[in-house]
């Protein structure tokens, strides 16, 4: 068995300081998101030293705030407790985006109501009616990603050892599947966590309100509120809403099923549309009539549940992917009967995955462009955010020209090619036949090679490399303009059969290759599977 092909890293001028200035980025910037979150987690959890006590409820009420930079519903609870033989009393605010969350704490704090507190005994006077859920913890994942990514490559650009080479064939590794399979396992985590914590919800109710029922609400209160953002003020009208339900009232504050800030026209537009005091139709779920929302249509900012979803996705097809082994080929006979071969990948197959990426790409591109575009036009542009997100607005056009290009792809003649033989051994003879459907007098040149080769998959540094060296080219049809041919194709003796592991491969294929002016080429691959051959096998 030979080694796994390819040149080694000596052998390649490395462009160092871009790659490291790139990785450097990642670097920092997964850094100091690190410090940042970890403060504020360590923040959080800090009210896990302090000690248990019992208070007093004496009041619990819910406000609508006149801050605008505030969150619009104040829930604040009155209470009374002692500590080392001396009586406190404490009110304890916390602000809320929605009415009905805020209601629902309060609800569970009754006036009377002997609840449990805890008291920073360095500190008697601070109190804390909940303690911070340790999960969060995992959000620090996110940027140790990025950290990862950095510092891998730092790694594998500066420290690899040239001199480690793939194994052979015969011993294959390991260490790149369990790679794959702990990155998946990330991936699909923190993309399923953020995707329930943050989007599940909101993109559920929004579903599920095409059965919600119409019912009468008047508007009590509303107000524009400013939030900070990346690009500088995001704006959100904020309402109050009373409805009855079956001859009970309830109150509500939902305008929109969305996931983020607005801008301040479209937000002031909301507000002119349900003024304080007028009646309006709002939309109230039947199974729990504390939920109601005014408007049910599809806002923008629901595109951002594809981000982890996407994180997701990438997750579970790394599992699957890892998961899976094909066996080589065994022993076949060689009499199998005449086949029709399949190219590996067709024009609709190369369509609809450059397609599927560039639609979810660029979707979720959309709304930070428009983010970003609003924030010109608002005179707060900023260009770090226009510069940094240039690239990937290239990208996203990259990706429309691939999807136009594979779309008119879908135009060309079309190359089948049948064989004497479904399989063959070293040595056999294969009646190879071949014929263009379509208008193929366009093709002005057609050439199939008989291919094989070798790919290596294998860990340089921390990254993780695929190498791939044709061993073997076979010329079979050099035609012009014919629309079809047949030829004789022995096969080479002695020649490697086919072979499928997860970091090794050997492969045969009729690599098709035709030239169409001015349109896309005709370039396809046949697999074609090389059993074992007895002496004549390597």
């Amino acid at each position: 068995m030979r080694d796994a092909p390819g040149a080694t890293p000596d052998s390649k001028a490395s462009p160092r300081g871009c790659l490291s200035l790139f990785f450097l980025v990642f670097l920092f910037a997964g850094l100091l998101a690190f410090l940042a979150l970890t403060r504020h987690v360590l923040e959080s959890l800090r009210v896990w030293t302090w000690e248990t006590a019992s208070c007093q409820v004496e009041s619990s009420t819910v406000a609508m705030t006149e801050n605008v930079r505030e969150r619009p519903f104040r829930a604040t609870v009155g209470l009374r407790y002692e500590w080392g033989g001396q009586a406190y009393t404490s009110s304890h605010d916390s602000g809320f985006r929605d009415y009905r969350k805020a209601s629902r704490y309060t609800q569970r704090f009754v006036p009377g109501l002997s609840v449990e507190c805890f008291v920073d005994p360095g500190s008697p006077r601070d109190m804390a009616l909940a303690r911070g859920a340790p999960w969060i913890a995992l959000f620090l994942l996110l940027p140790l990603v990025v950290v990862a990514v950095g510092g891998g490559g730092l790694y594998g650009i500066w420290f690899h050892r040239p001199g480690v080479r793939a194994k052979p064939l015969s011993h294959r590794r390991r260490g790149t599947q369990y790679v794959a399979l702990g990155a998946g396992a990330l991936f699909a985590i923190v993309g399923g966590g953020l995707y329930w914590a943050l989007c599940h919800q909101t993109v559920r109710d929004w579903i599920g309100s095409q059965g919600w029922l119409q019912t009468e609400c008047l508007v009590e209160a509303s107000r524009l509120s400013e939030e900070d953002t990346e690009d500088g003020t995001g704006y959100r009208a904020d309402f109050l809403y009373r409805y009855r339900h079956q001859g009970k009232e309830y109150r509500a504050s939902r305008a929109r099923f969305r996931l983020m800030s607005g801008n301040r026209s479209g937000e002031r537009a909301l507000l002119k549309r349900y003024p304080v005091g007028q009646t309006a139709v709002c939309l109230v779920d039947p199974g729990d009539p504390t939920r109601a929302v005014l408007e049910r249509g599809f806002d923008k900012s629901l595109f951002l549940a594809l981000i982890p979803v996407a994180f997701f996705g990438f997750g579970v097809l790394l599992l699957a992917g890892r998961g899976r082994t094909t066996p080589p080929p065994t022993g076949a006979p060689t009499t199998d009967g005449p086949a029709v071969l399949r190219p590996q990948t067709g024009p609709v197959g190369r369509l609809a995955g450059c397609g599927c990426f560039t639609l979810i790409f660029n979707g979720v591109l959309t709304i930070f462009i428009w983010e970003v575009a609003e924030a010109w036009m608002r005179g707060r542009g900023n260009w770090f955010e226009t510069f940094f997100l240039t690239p990937f607005v290239l990208a996203g056009l990259a990706g429309v020209g691939g999807v136009i290009y594979f779309a008119l792809a879908l135009l060309n003649p079309r190359l089948e090619i049948r064989v004497s033989r479904g399989r063959a051994r070293p040595g056999d003879t294969v009646l190879v036949e071949w014929q263009l459907s379509g208008r193929h007098e366009r093709v002005q040149r057609l050439d199939i090679t008989f291919t094989g080769r070798e790919e290596a998959t294998y860990m340089r540094g921390t990254d993780t490399t695929r190498e791939t060296e044709v061993f073997l080219r076979i010329p079979v049809v050099e035609a012009g303009r014919a629309g079809r041919g047949a030829f004789h194709l022995t096969i080479p003796s002695p020649a490697m059969h086919s072979f499928d592991a997860p970091h090794n491969k050997i492969q045969w294929v009729f690599d098709a290759k035709g030239e169409i002016r001015w349109w896309p080429d005709i370039k396809e691959e046949y697999p074609y599977t090389i059993l074992p051959g007895g002496r004549g096998d390597w």
